[in-house]
């Protein structure tokens, strides 16, 4: 068998720069907790559920049973456990998720580091935590990684970079005792990706499956030993389910934990699921002409931008003094045009060529990763292999309408991280190979990024902005809007009034956070009543469960739900169960505007059961 060949690793980075980069990176993140501080999560939107499931997870409800769920079981039982030990409180997620965040950073920053340049790692990493960390760039909070809309994906980021770490570790051993407990720590560790959500697993799994293989073929290791290692990965991966799996059966019955396990993989492929509108939308299939030509004109106009840095590259040649001052004359000259055409340019759209650039990427990242033989291979080919494929599987779910912003925050993070690894180090150093000057690509690079961060920190503005009216109390306050925010203010103290301590409450068609704010429970398993839930679960079973057990109140929540292709609850869908709350309950009293008739107002009416004792 031929051995690995030697590592050619970046050099070292000085002591005291290595210092001066972290405490930046400290800064911009504290920077930019305070600057959002209390705004990261939705007063009614997602969130909710975020909080409400744990709580009563905490509380002794059983997951699938009590509430039902369509994620894996993972992120509900681990909040569940902070609530246990600090009590339910917004702020103890978020101090959970802040600490979480701090490893993800470090994680991604070793990795960057590991195939690139520490530059390139750093300024990667600020983009992170300017653009990704603290999002605020929709109206809903809830895509930043402080207060996800859903755990799940920010979990299920960090067991899958945390097994891609070992993976670098693999790459850079021989094989061995060693490597075995590397790879059997990356199967446990995508197991544990396993149960959170599907496309967290498969791009984990096809990044790591892409790494391991070319660590294999480079090195030429016989079948049996490619065997061998396959199967320990398969079985330290099924370990975490079938652990879950038994630890949840004590609970409630195997069948029941089964399909929670494996409910998230059906709901995948689920036709009814695929065909809401929000999801192609989300997709980009509801207009592939439309959005395949949005692809490909701004990574025109991206390659455009760039390409004066491409050209003054091979112009500079020949070594001198003036090279860096002409680098800066660029990047000065295109970050100055694009700051000045920033009004024009629809900054949103920026990451829709994400896609065809990662294709790229993997064909340029191919050829390393596949030379076989002892020649030395600079870096570490298999791992930025497996980042670049990585990058791109997370891609696949918004493949004609990659975005930043919304689900970008998670699943077009790591492409666009790797892009500025390229940018900044990847294509410069090819450049330079070549005789060029590759700091005049970076230059320009460099310069996009600028504008970019400068854009979206200006949208961020505006949001926030927004965010003026303070609901709950601590350690629960949310900043919010003043549209919403006074009524369901006003809301919260009415149906604490009005329920009493044992009330019960169900929240139409979402707002759980109002149960969880409230501290009552719903005495359905359901937590929402949106079209995707009655795509999964089926009318006649959440109106059956309402007959079983009826709350004390209910309370309509304006909610436009045109993105899904229905509009209003109880006139667009869910006609069946607006008919039986009707027949069953009374309205008391209506906080604002009459829900569910215009599209721009905000309205709350409270219903009170038409039997219910005083």
């Amino acid at each position: 068998m031929i051995r690995a060949p030697p590592r050619l690793d970046s050099p070292p980075v000085p002591l005291l720069r290595s210092v001066v980069a972290w405490v930046a990176l400290l800064a911009i993140g504290l920077g930019m907790f305070g600057w959002t501080w209390l705004a990261w999560p939705d007063v009614l939107i997602d969130f909710g559920r975020e909080l409400y499931v744990p709580w009563r997870i905490a509380g002794g409800s059983d997951l699938y049973v009590d509430v039902a769920y369509f994620n894996g079981p993972l992120s509900p039982h681990w909040n569940a456990l902070w609530f246990r030990v600090f009590g339910p409180g917004i702020a103890t997620l978020v101090a959970v998720n802040a600490i979480l965040l701090v490893l993800l950073t470090g994680l991604l920053h070793h990795l960057l580091r590991a195939v690139g340049s520490a530059l390139a790692a750093d300024v990667a990493c600020a983009v992170f935590l300017i653009l990704f960390a603290f999002a605020q760039l929709v109206g809903i909070g809830n895509y930043n990684y402080l207060s996800p809309y859903s755990h799940e994906l920010t979990h299920g980021l960090v067991l899958c970079l945390g097994a891609l770490a070992c993976l670098g570790a693999v790459e850079a051993l021989p094989s061995g005792p060693r490597r075995t407990r590397w790879v059997l720590a990356a199967g446990g560790l995508l197991g544990g990706a396993a149960l959170t959500k599907p496309e967290i697993l498969l791009a984990g799994g096809a990044a790591f499956a892409a790494g391991l293989a070319s660590v294999l073929w480079r090195e030429g290791a016989a079948g049996r030993e490619s065997l061998r290692t396959a199967s320990g990965l398969l079985a330290a991966a099924l370990a975490p389910p079938l652990l879950a799996w038994a630890w949840l059966g004590a609970a409630i019955p195997l069948e029941t934990a089964a399909r929670g396990i494996v409910g998230p993989w059906s709901a995948l492929f689920t036709a009814d699921i695929a065909s809401i509108d929000f999801y192609r939308h989300s997709l980009g299939t509801d207009d592939i002409s439309g959005n395949a030509v949005a692809l490909l004109a701004w990574a025109g106009a991206a390659i455009a931008v760039l390409a004066p840095g491409v050209a003054l590259a091979f112009a500079l040649r020949t070594p001198g003094r003036a090279r860096p001052w002409i680098a800066a004359g660029l990047f000065a000259l295109t970050a100055g045009v694009l700051l000045a055409l920033r009004p024009e340019i629809r900054w949103a759209q920026a990451a829709r060529p994400l896609p065809l650039f990662m294709a790229a990427l993997a064909l340029f990242c191919a050829g390393p990763a596949l030379r076989r033989g002892p020649a030395p291979v600079e870096g570490r080919p298999a791992l930025r292999l497996a980042l670049v494929v990585f990058a791109a599987v997370l891609l696949a779910k918004m493949i004609l309408h990659a975005r930043i912003q919304q689900y970008g925050f998670a699943l077009a993070m790591p492409a666009t991280l790797v892009l500025v690894v390229a940018w900044v180090d990847w294509i410069p150093r090819w450049l330079s190979e070549r005789g060029a000057y590759g700091a005049a690509f970076r230059a320009s690079a460099l310069a996009v990024l600028v504008a970019l961060l400068s854009a979206n920190l200006d949208l961020m503005a505006r949001q926030l902005s927004r965010k003026d009216f303070l609901v709950g109390e601590a350690p629960d306050r949310i900043r919010s809007d003043r549209i919403r925010g006074p009524a369901v203010q006003s809301a919260l103290v009415e149906l604490s009034e009005r329920l009493g301590p044992d009330g019960t409450l169900v929240v139409m068609p979402e707002g759980v956070t109002l149960n969880y704010l409230l501290r009552r429970p719903n005495p359905t398993p359901f937590i929402n009543w949106m079209p995707p839930e009655y795509a999964i679960f089926g009318e006649s079973a959440m109106i059956d469960s309402l007959a079983a057990h009826p709350p004390d109140m209910i309370a309509l929540v304006h909610k436009d739900t045109e993105e899904y292709g229905f509009r209003f609850f109880g006139r667009d869908y869910a006609n069946a169960t607006f008919d039986w709350v009707q027949r069953n309950y009374r309205p008391v009293l209506r906080i604002g505007e009459p829900p569910f008739v215009e599209k721009r107002q905000f309205g709350i009416l409270l219903l009170e059961r038409l039997e219910r004792k005083p």
